[in-house]
């Protein structure tokens, strides 16, 4: 159907996003998409658009090139090409100023992997708005990377999680982190905290940043749990357990040579996209 569309008219970016979709080559996928702008782009110069420059996304002929922007950048990231992935998703949301499609919680991730973090701040001022487990959570990062566990990133991050609790039960093992992307979410839901995952995982590359990640959520629900005051023995069990981690991760942050080794034990990174702990 779609190349039929396309002896049609060459201008069809929708049947280039739908041969990208169907296509299990990765190249040839971000290649597709690479002609699905270059179809919008020629629509752009054959018709004016009817609506200002920021808003194409009320346009609805301009949708398809708009989804080919943002299927590109996505596969520049499985490619990890994130600095080019960045600048489109930029470029779509000068395209698209209310960022109908989403793409800022994948932007603001992007930058904080690339240590963007100026570009990631602003981003969320942009969106300031917004009460979502994606801001939230990226708000904790930027102020965690930057200047460390601070009494404003722990408020941050006591934010992000009270928000979504299932994302504690995420970073801490509680339940499995499986890393596929849903189709649709709710807010405050376990799929919400799938898609977020989702978008964090280039922040993972750094194994150090993963490390300063779970110290956090460990060190805050050990001390969330105390602050119960449970006596009985299995609590008190739990409570070592949850203390012998904190130190075995601090004792990693203090010795970054062992972190390599660490996830080798652990099975190495895909174990780690399985399930945050073991």
């Amino acid at each position: 159907m779609a190349k039929n569309a396309l002896k049609i008219s060459e201008h069809c970016a929708e049947a280039y996003n739908l041969l990208a979709e169907e296509s299990k080559d990765i190249e040839k996928k971000l290649e597709y998409y690479k002609e699905g702008v270059w179809a919008g782009e020629r629509f752009l110069i054959m018709r004016e658009p009817s609506i200002p420059y920021g808003q194409y996304w009320h346009d609805v002929l301009l949708r398809s090139y708009l989804r080919s922007l943002e299927g590109y950048a996505d596969t520049l990231v499985k490619m990890k090409n994130y600095k080019q992935a960045i600048g489109t998703y930029e470029h779509i949301i000068e395209l698209n100023k209310n960022d109908n499609q989403g793409v800022r919680h994948k932007l603001v991730f992007l930058l904080i992997a690339e240590a963007m973090y100026d570009k990631a701040g602003k981003l969320l001022i942009l969106f300031r708005d917004e009460e979502s487990l994606f801001m939230y959570w990226a708000q904790f990062l930027i102020g965690l990377l930057e200047k460390g566990m601070t009494s404003k990133t722990k408020k941050d991050f006591e934010k992000a999680i009270r928000y979504n609790p299932y994302l504690i039960k995420f970073l801490t093992g509680l339940e499995d982190a499986v890393y596929d992307l849903p189709t649709h979410y709710f807010p405050r839901s376990k799929n919400e905290v799938k898609v977020m995952m989702t978008f964090f995982d280039p922040c993972l590359d750094d194994n150090t940043v993963f490390i300063k990640v779970l110290l956090v959520s460990f060190t805050f629900i050990r001390d969330l749990a105390r602050g119960h005051n449970v006596d009985d023995k299995k609590s008190q069990e739990d409570d070592r357990l949850m203390s012998a981690t904190i130190e075995n991760l601090e004792d990693l942050l203090r010795n970054p040579e062992k972190i390599a080794e660490y996830f080798q034990e652990k099975g190495g990174f895909s174990e780690k996209k399985k399930k945050i702990v073991k």
